[in-house]
């Protein structure tokens, strides 16, 4: 499958040029939408269309046109939602002209008092998924990584904050994938590094794993790569890679391993964070999520989900203590990081109990065998269809 080089913008323009289309080469357009491309009896894209869509995207414009000119001071005589479909059905089209190295969005125009400056894209099943600027950038660094290390991803998701559900406004984002090499690259004796970081920037944090890291830390029921499997929210997920091993992870799961990293991460922000008469206040979070993954997995002997809410909802947990907690994650969410404050004594009581009991409670947890043959199968499944490769 080849990764998306190209990106058009498919938003009408009242300019008296009826210019309909913009492109840009991803990685490379420092987030603005480009040059145009696309105006009445112009198509200058990176390779041609047929006559018949250009003559449709065409007549599209100059109808925009020409009712935007007719009413330049006031809201134009138009059917948005009619036109709106109608652009929405032009940008499938050309989606479908262009092929996979193009991503193709629509953006509603100004004119419209419906706009805001969202914007669809049109994925390769000819769907249209809204997307915010923030994931066009990360499928932009995502796109940009595949060429400059020649590999492709698999998967690729939010982590973090984000994933859990409890970021603040100015939290990063955390992105996570997993990914795989040429054949050759698996065929040498030489060590090669496992693992991609992009140098931290603004508010993006990106990093991934080769494959087989990835599937040597499922076969040990690594809870940060299986949370990445139930995270909420998605960038990339390519050859069916993330749902087969939700598949493996059926007969295969550990809740000895997990839930002896909760209650592990637990203890240490506990201990680093929350045990003075004054404490970090978000760092009760960081505490209070393991702990409830904890409870989790003596309840349901399953992975835990990602969303810190599931979690909280699952705990049953006392009026008192709920009040506090919802009273965190209503600060957090509106103000920001939250500052250095007096211990709260009723989620102090909580997590030492907490802890205590599950430290007892892991000793009896049983761990379930690996079918380590499932993942080699899948290993080499990936490489072959990801490369298509015989």
């Amino acid at each position: 499958m080849a990764s998306e080089r190209y990106r058009y913008t498919i938003s009408p323009e009242f300019d008296g040029l009826a210019t309909y289309a913009w492109f840009a080469v991803i990685g490379k357009s420092s987030g603005s939408v480009g040059s145009c491309v696309g105006s009445y009896e112009y198509w200058g894209g990176h390779i041609p269309i047929s006559d018949i869509l250009q003559k449709a995207f065409d007549a599209w414009a100059v109808e925009f046109e020409n009712k935007v000119l007719s009413e330049p001071d006031d809201n134009p005589d138009i059917d948005w939602e009619y036109f709106h479909a109608r652009g929405v059905e032009l940008s499938k089209r050309l989606k479908l002209e262009l092929g996979p190295e193009s991503r193709v969005y629509y953006i509603k125009p100004n004119e419209d008092p419906s706009a805001d400056c969202k914007y669809q894209v049109v994925t390769e099943d000819g769907t249209m998924k809204k997307f915010s600027p923030i994931t066009d950038t990360v499928l932009d660094n995502l796109y940009q990584i595949e060429r400059e290390h020649s590999v492709r991803i698999l998967y690729a998701v939010e982590s973090g904050s984000r994933a859990w559900g409890f970021a603040s406004s100015n939290s990063d984002f955390d992105v996570r994938f997993v990914y795989i090499h040429t054949l050759d690259w698996y065929l040498s004796l030489q060590e090669k590094r496992d693992v991609i970081e992009i140098p931290i920037s603004d508010e993006l944090d990106i990093s991934g794993w080769d494959i087989q890291k990835a599937l040597g830390l499922f076969n040990k029921s690594n809870p940060p790569l299986l949370e990445w499997l139930g995270s909420p929210i998605v960038y990339l997920d390519n050859f069916g890679f993330a749902e087969r091993l939700r598949d493996i992870l059926k007969d295969s799961f550990s809740p000895q391993r997990c839930l002896y990293h909760y209650l592990h991460m637990a203890k240490g922000n506990f201990r680093e964070y929350l045990k003075g008469d004054v404490v970090r206040v978000k760092k009760y979070f960081y505490v209070l999520r393991p702990i409830f993954a904890c409870v989790w997995l003596e309840k349901h002997n399953t992975m835990p989900p990602t969303e810190f809410e599931r979690l909280y909802l699952d705990a049953d947990l006392p009026l008192s203590l709920v009040k506090e907690i919802d009273c965190l994650l209503e600060r957090k969410k509106a103000s920001g990081e939250l500052d250095i404050e007096p211990r709260i004594e009723v989620i102090n009581s909580y997590l030492e109990e907490r802890i205590e009991y599950f430290s007892t409670r892991a000793k009896r947890t049983e761990s379930r065998d690996k079918d380590i043959d499932q993942l080699d199968l899948l290993f080499k499944d990936l490489l072959h269809k990801a490369w298509e490769t015989v």
